[in-house]
């Protein structure tokens, strides 16, 4: 959630208390790659990466669109997209929006191609147009378009990059905010495209109660959602990894922040899957 301390950028002990919230969840996970949503900058892994009891060997963040520049010279918060990775990465880049018409997705795709002890696959990593703006049913349609928009130019990319889903292990995954379990995402098209060309999401299996990603706040509308996801292309088989969260870390109070007070690290849960690595020889 803005990290660090997004919502209290100039105040040192929130952005301390974020950076020391969000090291020890990753320190219970131990992850071997993080995706990251709503982070500052490349230097806001940095630092969280100095927290680690082991460090990531390589960091990349995005840097979305024109306007970032002038947001950095403002000193103004940014939400971009992030990896850390304990395995080296073949290549690393952004699909940038920034350059397309108005009507643009916002944000863009920060996309990597892994080959693990043979596992050779391509992740993309996202966080698709929020739901604020959407007063009305016109908003609420043009934000439905906005992360349709997003999720179709992954398909341009697999052209220009020459792999298919089918034939290619892909990774699409990300804050989404959009719920496919929600009456009231139904109308969404954005993520069961995804599902219309072969791709399955690793909460299949998993009870409602376990596959809330976004908890309620006390004083606010928003219901418990499940909001972030992880993707898996056809190729990945038919047996694919159960999705869970560590249930800890975000507030549950209006107006209460990451960072706000010690062990607040997000409005989201972390996301977790158990990829097939082969074994070390």
């Amino acid at each position: 959630e803005w990290f660090p301390a997004g919502q209290r950028p100039t105040s040192k002990p929130h952005v301390q208390r974020q950076i020391d919230a969000v090291a020890a969840i990753l320190h219970q996970i131990e992850p071997d790659i993080v995706a990251t949503q709503e982070t500052r900058n490349l230097g806001a892994l940095v630092t969280l990466n100095n927290r680690m009891n082991r460090f990531f060997r390589l960091l990349a963040s995005s840097h979305y669109r024109e306007e970032n520049t002038a947001r950095i010279d403002e000193g103004k918060i940014q939400q971009e997209t992030g990896l850390m990775s304990r395995f080296p990465w073949l290549f690393c880049e952004e699909i940038d929006f920034g350059s397309m018409p108005r009507g643009a997705p916002t944000r863009g795709w920060l996309v990597a191609s892994f080959d693990i002890r043979g596992l050779a696959f391509t992740l993309y990593n996202g966080h698709t147009k929020s739901n604020f703006g959407a007063t009305d049913a016109e908003g609420r349609q043009r934000n439905f378009n906005n992360r349709l928009n997003a999720i179709l130019e992954l398909r341009r990319d697999w052209a220009r990059r020459g792999i298919d889903p089918k034939t290619h292990r892909i990774i699409v995954l990300g804050d989404m905010n959009t719920d496919l379990f929600s009456d009231e995402f139904k109308d969404d098209h954005s993520l069961r495209s995804l599902l219309a060309w072969g791709f399955r999401h690793t909460w299949e299996e998993v009870p409602p109660g376990e596959r809330i990603t976004h908890p309620s706040k006390a004083g606010e509308p928003h219901p418990a959602s499940t909001l972030d996801y992880i993707f898996l292309s056809g190729a990945w088989g038919v047996d694919i990894p159960r999705a869970r969260t560590l249930p800890a870390g975000a507030a549950k109070r209006r107006n209460v922040f990451g960072g706000d007070e010690p062990g607040l690290a997000s409005d989201h849960y972390p996301v977790i899957i158990d990829l097939p690595f082969p074994a070390a020889p």
